[in-house]
């Protein structure tokens, strides 16, 4: 049974609190009332409320000086501001200061019907809010599909012990597990049994763990794909390790029964430890995949520990890094434009510029390779300057070939996000001949909450521009609704991977719809990407998604396969007029 929405209201009025509590809670809230300010703070600090409804004459501090230090708390509650009869100007420094709504006193029984409307549409947006984010973050930490951890968890979790086993100088082992031959099962089964095998084998990693060491220091992860990692916290040796590799093994070697089929996979484990491998996270999960490779090449199905023969990806990597300070100059480096579609008229509404890498002797190098690097060396600064220019000065092409105008997403990294980025799009804009409202900057959530105060800021300064902004992978962050609805942005692009499984998973599917649903009840345009198939496309123009990009719509397109793409829609256009 559904608890009681739970209200606090703050007013020093004892005779009017009285009346507005007897009526909220004849209508089903539980209600606690706050004759001051600081009761107020502390009742808050105290419980979590749905609602909060403060008047702005409250005792001890006015309404909008308790709104302000309301928005502070971590879990901030939905505040609604009551003030007197004829004091329409406050409403908007209220909802500036993030009121959730605003209302002007009155005793009579038509206002105390408004109130408890407005208090029950405000606590069900407010919790369906909440369970939103829980989700989210249950989904930022853990595997959707096996409830595992995830690679961010994991990440913490491996640097966590690292540095506990150097304070106390212990020993700790990294297995790399992935499973062989799996894109295989995929192929021929289905990605549904795909998923079904993966969910097995995790159940059954942990159950071997379970017997074999049970710690609670000890983790098994998904990293993603068929790709599994366990930590094993101060071992009793390389013996133990050993055991414990030799039984995911022999866990793995019985088969599995997926729809209803006998399936045999097998997996291949690389091994390594700190601090005798490699004395950081980075470094011990490179050396572990480096074993693993090593296990597929002495024929799968086996487990192999790091040596420092295997260091040949470290060489690679610093290749990689020597060639990418040249890219740039010798200009090896492309944008690629993948088209967002409009669901409503089901025309391009705009593309996203993506940056490849294209190497005379190594081919198209992955931007998850070089993109990394980027960051780590600096060069992010000096390529994204590029990037911008380079992707509004060919839709400037586009627009004097005559094709239809597009909005042009560019991907900014955390780095580019300073005061002189202002200067930078101005300069990108002029030389272009465009006006900022064709300009869509995406920002990661993690860069949004790095530093809310010059975001904002710079946010702000953006809009002035008519640059819009969007909100990049969302969900895969920390930020929640409640908190984006305060910064000037204008969209969401949900993560590819809550979009993958929504035609499989009605969890999922749940959670895309509660995302637009609540995204678009803050007045924001929803974008989904990774769009792969058929019936994602279907669920997502069941739930309103506004606009959607992926594979299945369209791959990352060359100037000239786009401005084609552009010339036939335009055409399309003419003759059905």
């Amino acid at each position: 049974m559904t608890k009681p929405a739970r209200v606090l209201y703050v007013d020093g009025d004892l005779a009017f609190a009285l009346l507005v509590q007897q009526r909220l809670t004849q209508a089903g809230f539980q209600v606690d009332h706050a004759a001051d300010a600081a009761t107020g703070l502390r009742l808050v600090d105290a419980a979590a409320y749905d609602v909060v409804l403060v008047d702005h004459a409250v005792p001890g501090m006015d309404g909008l000086a308790m709104l302000r230090e309301l928005q502070t708390r971590l879990h901030a509650p939905a505040v609604v501001l009551i003030a007197e009869a004829g004091n329409t100007a406050l409403a908007a420094a209220a909802l500036k200061a993030g009121a959730t709504d605003y209302m002007l006193k009155d005793a009579g029984d038509s206002y105390l019907m408004l109130l408890e409307a407005v208090v029950d549409k405000t606590a069900r947006q407010q919790r369906l809010l909440r369970e939103t984010e829980q989700r989210l973050h249950f989904l930022a930490h853990f595997d959707a599909l096996t409830g595992l951890p995830n690679r961010e968890l994991f990440g913490e979790h491996l640097r966590q012990a690292l540095e506990c086993a150097g304070r106390h100088s212990r020993e700790v082992a990294l297995l790399s597990v992935d499973l062989d031959r799996f894109k295989a099962v995929n192929d021929s089964l289905g990605y549904g049994a795909g998923d079904d095998l993966l969910r097995q084998v995790a159940q059954r990693i942990r159950h071997i763990l379970g017997e074999h060491r049970c710690a609670d220091a000890d983790m098994l992860a998904r990293l993603g794909g068929d790709e599994f990692a366990v930590i094993l916290e101060n071992p009793s040796g390389r013996e133990a390790v050993t055991e414990a590799a030799k039984k995911i093994v022999t866990a793995l070697a019985s088969s599995l029964r997926v729809n209803d089929q006998e399936v045999f996979i097998s997996p291949s484990i690389g091994v390594a430890f700190f601090p005798r491998d490699a004395g950081d996270a980075e470094g011990l999960i490179r050396c572990a995949d480096a074993a693993m490779h090593h296990a597929k090449n002495c024929g799968r199905n086996n487990y192999q520990f790091y040596t420092p023969a295997l260091r040949g990806d470290a060489r690679r990597r610093m290749d990689l890094d020597t060639a990418l300070r040249y890219a740039l100059e010798k200009q090896q480096l492309v944008l690629h434009y993948q088209p967002q579609y409009d669901l409503t008229s089901h025309r391009m509404a705009g593309v996203e510029a993506l940056l490849r890498w294209r190497h005379p002797e190594w081919g198209v190098v992955s931007p998850v390779e070089f993109v990394p690097m980027l960051e780590d060396s600096g060069l992010i600064l000096a390529v994204g300057e590029w990037v911008l220019r380079a992707a509004l000065n060919q839709l400037r092409r586009w627009l004097d070939m005559g094709l239809p105008p597009l909005r042009m997403a560019v991907n900014l990294s955390t780095r580019q996000c300073t005061p002189d980025l202002l200067q930078l799009v101005d300069r990108a804009l002029a030389l272009s001949n465009l006006d900022g409202a064709f300009l869509e900057l995406e920002i990661t959530e993690g860069t949004l909450i790095q530093n809310v105060d010059a975001v904002f800021q710079l946010l702000s300064d953006l809009r002035a521009r008519h640059v819009r902004v969007a909100v990049d992978d969302f969900g895969t962050g920390y930020s929640s609704m409640s908190y984006l609805r305060h910064l000037p942005i204008d969209s969401l692009k949900i993560d590819r991977s809550f979009v993958l499984q929504m035609h499989l998973e009605k969890e999922s599917a749940a959670i895309v719809k509660a995302i637009i649903t609540l995204a678009q009840s803050l007045g924001l345009r929803v974008v989904a990407e990774g769009v792969e198939m058929e019936g994602q496309l279907q669920l997502l123009r069941e739930f309103g998604c506004d606009e959607v990009q992926g594979h299945y719509l369209g791959r990352p397109l060359l100037p000239d396969e786009l401005a084609q793409q552009l010339a036939v829609q335009k055409n399309a256009k003419s003759a059905r007029a």
